[in-house]
């Protein structure tokens, strides 16, 4: 499973300022393909709270930068298709679970791999068909908003985008449909989608990361 460490903050920072302590508690997904569920765990790998617990495939899990919720994908797996995948959002003890892009069974507009922009703002990949593109969502308003545009005649597709810790730098993996491969770069813009260009190409189309300090990928 994708995975992501940070600690539980003491509560929220003033001017979206990183507050976890990180490294303190690890996020992991455990299970088999059609029943997934979210742990935190300690660095040694000692399971401190099962968070999840159904008959879903719960995935992806994101600390938000205050360290007080977790972004995660959730989807049911049947006749060997997934169905009604959406991007869902908790406290970190498990609680007040929202999901926030409901949906019907095989939407095309069916989301993917949540990374928070700041505590009240998600970007997350839009789209199983191609070409499909990255969108930012704003939880407080429910607003979802393009920020990229693939074209359909290139067939492309923008995926698995990171956040900087500083919130203002988005990495992304562009891939074009060519023959029976993809070919895929890893692109740098802004975080609100502009200034994209691409900065290494011929990458495996996987989830970039960043360094805690923002200055590596």
């Amino acid at each position: 499973g994708l995975l992501a460490c940070a600690g539980l903050a003491g509560g929220c920072g003033g001017g979206g300022e990183e507050t976890v302590d990180s490294g303190s508690q690890v996020l992991i997904t455990r299970g088999v393909r059609e029943n997934k569920d979210i742990y935190i765990l300690s660095p040694t790998g000692e399971v401190l709270q099962q968070l999840t617990s159904d008959d879903h495939i719960d995935e992806a899990p994101r600390w938000s930068p205050d360290g007080t919720r977790i972004a995660f994908m959730r989807s049911t797996y049947q006749w060997n298709l997934f169905h009604t995948q959406a991007i869902h959002v908790m406290n970190t003890d498990g609680s007040n679970l929202q999901n926030l892009t409901p949906g019907i069974h095989d939407d095309p507009d069916i989301p993917y791999q949540p990374t928070w922009v700041n505590s009240d703002t998600l970007v997350y990949r839009l789209g199983w068909v191609i070409p499909s593109g990255l969108a930012k969502h704003t939880i407080c308003t429910g607003e979802v908003t393009a920020l990229t545009f693939p074209t359909a005649a290139g067939s492309y597709l923008d995926e698995f985008p990171m956040v900087s810790p500083s919130g203002t730098k988005l990495a992304y993996i562009h891939s074009r449909l060519g023959g029976d491969m993809y070919d895929s770069e890893l692109y740098l813009s802004n975080a609100d989608g502009l200034g994209a260009r691409a900065v290494v190409q011929y990458v495996a189309s996987d989830a970039p990361a960043w360094s805690p300090d923002g200055k590596k990928l």
